[in-house]
């Protein structure tokens, strides 16, 4: 599968050694759009997961439109875990 990356953006979580980083994406598919988020201290890692997240959504619901593949609402695939 070939996906393009059709936006991508990156927030800070907190301040300080703490900081967590937050990265969005959103690929685009044959016409159709999905999204994906990552959270991660390290915000190369955040970014990764984040892309991973989109492609998981596009390959487990590929023929859904992309207001029901993936809700601007829905958690992380992979959210940060307190320790």
């Amino acid at each position: 599968m070939q996906a393009t990356l059709a936006d991508f953006s990156v927030r800070s979580i907190g301040s300080g050694a703490d900081a967590q980083g937050w990265a969005d994406v959103r690929l685009s598919h044959d016409d159709v759009s999905v999204h994906g988020s990552g959270v991660d201290t390290d915000i190369v890692h955040a970014s990764a997961k984040a892309y991973l997240d989109a492609l998981i959504v596009s390959c487990v619901r590929p023929n859904q439109t992309p207001s029901i593949a993936r809700p601007q609402t829905m958690p992380a695939l992979y959210p940060h875990k307190e320790v």
